[in-house]
């Protein structure tokens, strides 16, 4: 087959440069910098023997995601994925999308696509596949003093069906249109506020521009989507400023310094505040990261003194920040020409700019932070792994590096691009890049995409799964350059994973390079709302779609560790029904009245089971919902709220006035049936009553334990 291949030049690729940053040996700038036309005529390396039949490890079911059928044959990388908090299914992914192919002086435009189903169908908004225009620029053009090329581009979604996309908008300012102009583009952030559907551009240009002599590069957004936070809805962004002595930009030849810069918006991207200088000198790649109390982290890869993972925190929303703690030591990031990490990595032929950290935050505990990377271990010298730490202290105190592929140790073959997510139970999933299977090629040549999931914070990961059903061959790319012979292929600097498990990464199995995504089902084990495939299958589900689609045994409630205990959709103790559920007075065989009308059915209660709720947090087993309205466990009861007001919840005597009465706990006030008390027209109300915006409490899901199906499905 004829292959599209584009060149990369990127100044001097031959390692680390010695820069006037204190001499340090600063990596490359990321960017892809200029496309020529193809080079060679068809592909010749060698293929992994055998396909994906030799894996032991079930694969995922894989689907296509770059949906712009201008590009189809026609390279995408370099994903970017974020999810709707409140509906994970709804899934937005961003790429360079090089839909002008090798024409001279064209690029990459700012692509998108958007999933409905968790992952398993992608299509192109209804806006379109790629973002719009900026005003008086055009995308995917280098050649016209308007013209700007996208990279790097960062998805990261807000609360209700907002959603921003960063992206680098730039020349070849190593020889830009017009001579001696180097102050084009920067960074755009573009919103969406229908889910990702249509974007527009509310800073009206570059939130952040270009100089003469400052090139940004490499950005990354975190927005705070806790309801809870003081800063919700405050948009993060970090990136490299890369600072030349003049223009044309030329690396390393009049590069000066690069700095670690941050800056942050709170009115939905409008404006930008004065950005600030994190770190300067050897570093690279910034990734922010807000946590549910509102605190914002940063991290980086950093080689002023070693190779290092730093990481920053901001305890006031980004208008200031503690020290930098060291994350990791004792690994080597790729360098060109270097025999303990070479870059290109053993066997391969395409580019690993250095050791780029991704950090996440624990969605349940705020203390709880998670950074992972790359590199060659110290006394693994010429092999790479993929490394995990985690800190519960609010990131001042980090664990020992602990490596996540399970492949034998010092296997001669490599694990790179690591990504990294935490779900709304806390479950933490990582993926990256993987050649273990090419046995073929020494060292590895054609990768394939793994994953692991870690249940307990991070203490351990569970075995490696292989996501991917078929490798890729970098050499099928579609992009070359010439001018470093080592590095013969890009397949981008970063993959991504949303916080269900629905891995993006680059694929070459077309004979060019697209983005593929897989569906959780089966890679990771866990489904995302935590309730087994086996379970839901036999509540009338389908196990490969449950995780996503709202049954009445699959709701707001399954999954969650609603009482707060750290486990899931716990079986409850046995019991019997010496518990007034329905909160009239009588229970049992004594039941004669419900909400005030005499009657002879036994007690109406709500849970449906009949069973003695827990009484304290040690016992608690799946009770539901929330009462006191506090940020733990938020829109849904736990058992320190039925602690709170057991009165009002078991008995009927509470009223305007008494001591055990207050408002917020008659959820749908009626006179006279149900006055001043929870009963159950109130927990029936949170199902049917939009205009209260509590998730459901009835209709059949799995929430107060019993049965596996309390109710029909």
């Amino acid at each position: 087959m004829v292959l599209v291949a584009f060149a990369l030049v990127a100044g001097d690729w031959q390692g680390f440069p010695q820069a006037s940053a204190g001499g340090s040996d600063v990596p490359a700038p990321s960017t892809i910098t200029t496309l020529s036309a193809p080079e060679v005529a068809a592909n010749t390396s060698t293929a992994l023997p055998g396909g994906p039949t030799r894996v032991s490890l079930a694969p995922a079911t894989n689907a296509l995601v770059s949906a712009n059928a201008a590009s189809v044959s026609l390279p995408q990388t370099e994903p970017s994925v974020a999810s709707n908090s409140v509906d994970r299914k709804k899934i937005i992914a961003g790429y360079m999308d090089f839909v002008f192919g090798w024409v001279a002086g064209r690029g990459a435009v700012p692509g998108v696509s958007r999933s409905a189903d968790g992952g398993r169908s992608w299509n192109a908004p209804s806006g379109g596949a790629t973002l719009p225009n900026p005003p008086s620029a055009t995308w995917g053009r280098s050649d016209i003093s308007s013209g700007v090329v996208a990279g790097d581009p960062s998805l990261a979604w807000s609360v209700g069906n907002t959603l921003y996309y960063a992206t680098l908008g730039f020349q070849y300012f190593s020889m830009p249109a017009t001579p001696g102009v180097c102050n084009v583009g920067g960074i755009y952030v573009y919103r969406s506020v229908d889910g990702g559907d249509t974007w527009t551009l509310p800073a009206g240009g570059p939130a952040i521009a270009n100089t003469q002599t400052v090139f940004r590069d490499k950005e990354y957004l975190a927005v705070d989507a806790s309801p809870n936070s003081a800063y919700a809805g405050t948009i993060y962004m970090a990136w490299d400023d890369d600072v030349y002595s003049g223009c044309p930009q030329q690396f390393p030849t009049n590069f000066v310094t690069r700095r670690i810069m941050f800056s942050k918006s709170t009115d939905q991207g409008q404006t930008w505040t004065t950005a600030l200088t994190l770190a300067a000198g050897c570093l690279v790649s910034p990734v922010p990261a807000v946590g549910p109390d509102g605190s914002v982290y940063v991290v980086w890869f950093d080689c002023n003194s070693g190779d290092r993972q730093l990481v920053r925190k901001s305890v006031d929303g980004g208008n200031s920040f503690e020290p930098a703690v060291t994350v990791a030591t004792g690994f080597r990031s790729p360098r060109f020409g270097d025999t303990q990490c070479p870059n290109p990595l053993p066997g391969a032929t395409f580019r690993v700019n250095a050791a780029f950290p991704m950090i996440a935050t624990d969605s349940v505990t705020a203390d709880n932070i998670y950074v992972a990377w790359f590199g060659c271990p110290a006394d693994q010298p010429g092999q790479a792994d993929v490394f995990f730490s985690r800190s519960s202290t609010g990131g001042a105190i980090w664990s020992s590096a602990l490596r996540v592929n399970d492949d034998a140790v010092g296997n001669p073959r490599d694990q790179f691009f690591p990504w990294l997510t935490v779900d709304d139970i806390g479950v933490i999933r990582m993926m990256w890049g993987d050649d273990r299977l090419d046995i073929a090629n020494a060292g590895g040549h054609v990768y394939d995409v793994f994953s692991a999931e870690s249940v307990d914070h991070g203490a351990s990961f569970g075995a490696n799964i292989r996501v991917t059903n078929q490798s890729s061959d970098p050499d099928l790319s579609g992009f070359d350059n010439p001018f470093t012979p080592e590095v013969e292929s890009f397949i981008g600097d970063y993959f991504g994973i949303a916080p269900c498990g629905t891995p993006l990464w680059a694929d070459t199995r077309n004979g060019n390079q697209d983005i593929f995504a897989a569906a959780p089902t089966g890679a990771p084990a866990s489904d995302c709302d935590g309730v087994p495939d086996s379970v839901e299958s036999a509540c009338g589900s389908d196990p490969a779609n449950a995780e996503f689609v709202p049954e009445r045994v699959d709701g707001a409630f399954a999954g969650l560790d609603d009482d707060g205990d750290l486990q899931i959709d716990e079986a409850l103790p046995p019991g019997s029904e010496a518990y007034d559920c329905d909160g009239d007075g009588y229970m049992g065989s004594t039941e004669k009245h419900v909400y005030g009308v005499a009657n002879t059915v036994a007690d109406q209660d709500p849970c449906g089971t009949n069973v003695i709720p827990p009484t304290t947090p040690a016992t608690a087993k799946g009770w539901p919902s929330d009462l006191r309205g506090d940020s733990f466990n938020v829109n849904r009861v736990n058992i320190q709220d039925l602690g709170t007001f057991v009165a009002p919840v078991r008995r009927i005597e509470t009223y305007p006035g008494h001591p055990n009465f207050h408002l917020r706990w008659d959820l749908k006030p009626m006179t006279p049936i149900g006055v001043a008390h929870i009963n159950l027209l109130d927990l029936n109300a949170l199902v049917n009553d939009p205009i209260t915006g509590y998730p459901p409490m009835l209709g059949g899901q799995k929430a107060f334990g019993g049965p596996v199906c309390p109710w029909a499905p």
